[in-house]
């Protein structure tokens, strides 16, 4: 991606009865790959972790595996995205958001 291009992604996901896990996919314009994750929800702790391999572009496009990991609780939630380094994940972003119009969210707890 070059310093002019805009990010732009788009990801849906969703719970796979079938499978009993949940799915999801992303793409976005920095490569051709649709990246496919599955991984799990745990409704009594709020966690949800899923698990990928897409090509990584600061790598020269070689596949790495991914992890993102999600709190969730009544006015909050918090995602983490990693990428493999070597044997361990490296955190690559986390996200933090306040459901809009929750007087004193809950992102402390």
């Amino acid at each position: 991606m070059g310093p002019d291009m805009t990010y732009h992604g788009h990801g849906t996901m969703g719970y796979d009865p079938k499978a009993g896990e949940v799915v999801g996919t992303w793409v976005d314009n920095m490569t051709s790959y649709m990246s496919v994750m599955r991984g799990e929800f745990d409704l009594e702790s709020g966690e949800q972790e899923l698990h990928w391999e897409a090509p990584v572009a600061e790598m020269g496009g070689q596949m790495a595996k991914h992890r993102m990991s999600t709190k969730f609780t009544e006015n909050h939630y918090t995602m983490t995205m990693s990428v493999m380094a070597g044997e361990d994940y490296m955190d690559i972003f986390r996200v933090d958001m306040d459901k809009k119009g929750a007087k004193g969210g809950d992102a402390k707890k």
